[in-house]
């Protein structure tokens, strides 16, 4: 059976409880690996998946193009795990670099050609390695690294999920290679190869 957006949606908000089943079987997997890699806890993920599918539901008719149906849940999933770790205050939720002279100091590092690209390093880790480093990023740069590297959304996409400028995202991802860049180096490479 091919998925076909705008269809499976009709008949979704015509009633039909097997279209909607399809929907969850083939979105679960991405929602339920953001909500686990915002909130890092196995059964918060679920019960929150369970409550992602629960909002799409109630709201897929307020959808206004099926063809961004994919964007959509993956930023009711985002929105949700955001809401429940606000709730918590589980992580921070500070502005991004406002000053300007911060700004400025992390783009010139990340421009730095003496020492490897973060994307160099990254590549060379193992994932264990990988998963725990992003796992210590605060939750607004595991959520562009989790997106645009697990879930492989482009960085418009991702802009559009986070309701960001792309400028934002791009940022994020750039500040948060650099992020792990440092803290593999600090630990080592032992076991990366």
């Amino acid at each position: 059976m091919k998925f076909e957006e705008a269809d499976v949606i009709s008949a979704i908000l015509s009633g039909d409880k097997a279209s909607f089943e399809h929907l969850i079987k083939k979105y679960q997997g991405k929602v339920y690996t953001l909500v686990f890699r915002l909130v890092r806890d196995r059964e918060t993920a679920l019960d929150l998946s369970q409550e992602v599918f629960l909002k799409i539901y109630q709201k897929l008719s307020d959808l206004k193009d099926s063809g961004k149906l994919s964007s959509w849940i993956m930023q009711v999933a985002h929105n949700t795990s955001l809401d429940w770790l606000k709730k918590r205050k589980v992580d921070s939720f500070a502005a991004d670099f406002e000053d300007q002279q911060t700004q400025q100091k992390i783009f010139q590092h990340l421009q730095d050609t003496t020492s490897p690209s973060p994307e160099s390093i990254v590549e060379l880790m193992s994932p264990s390695r990988m998963s725990e480093l992003v796992s210590k990023l605060d939750v607004k740069y595991r959520t562009v690294i989790t997106l645009r590297f697990i879930e492989g959304y482009s960085f418009k996409e991702i802009a559009k999920i986070l309701n960001l400028p792309l400028s934002t995202v791009k940022f994020r991802k750039h500040y948060a290679l650099q992020l792990i860049k440092e803290r593999w180096m600090q630990i080592g490479r032992d076991g990366d190869r």
